[in-house]
């Protein structure tokens, strides 16, 4: 990867509020969730990516032969624009939304736990921010290299996404 200029990056994704579709809709409409969910992420991301479910509503992606070039911001956007289509659950449409944080790194071999807790680091700062968006994060970086909020805009902000300054952990 580094001698070919290429990134590696891992995305940790959390369906949002997905304890509140449980309990208000129950768990098979959870389980309906998640299976769109999942077939979203897999139709969202490249051939080359993986995507897994690691436990209730968290999901991996890694994503292998990034161009140290390549806008990771349009991987972000592209999964959370194919969250925005309701989901259907029972007949219903059901909005949908989700928290992801992506940590990129040129190192290997890669130290799974500094890229894990650079994701995490990045997933949390979505959180913080309101959900519904994406973070991106370099390994060993001490700053959030950008927080995407993707939720409708209120009547008085036109723009349809918002930025975050970089946040110091």
């Amino acid at each position: 990867a580094i001698r070919g200029g290429q990134q590696i990056g891992l995305a940790v994704l959390d369906i949002d509020y997905f304890k509140g579709i449980n309990d208000n809709f129950g768990h098979q409409a959870g389980d309906a969730v998640l299976v769109q969910f999942a077939d979203r992420l897999r139709n969202a991301v490249r051939s080359t990516d993986t995507v897994a479910r690691i436990a209730g509503d968290e999901f991996v992606i890694v994503f292998e032969h990034l161009d140290a070039g390549h806008d990771i911001n349009l991987l972000g956007q592209k999964i959370v624009a194919a969250m925005q289509a309701p989901f259907e659950v029972n007949g219903r449409p059901l909005n949908v939304t989700a928290s992801i944080g992506i940590a990129l790194t040129t190192e290997l071999p890669a130290d799974v736990d500094k890229v894990m807790l650079a994701a995490d680091q990045a997933l949390y700062c979505v959180k913080a921010a309101g959900r519904n968006g994406f973070a991106v994060n370099t390994v060993g970086a001490e700053r959030m290299l950008s927080v995407r909020d993707f939720a409708a805009p209120s009547k008085s902000d036109k723009s349809d996404k918002k930025s975050w300054p970089s946040s110091r952990f």
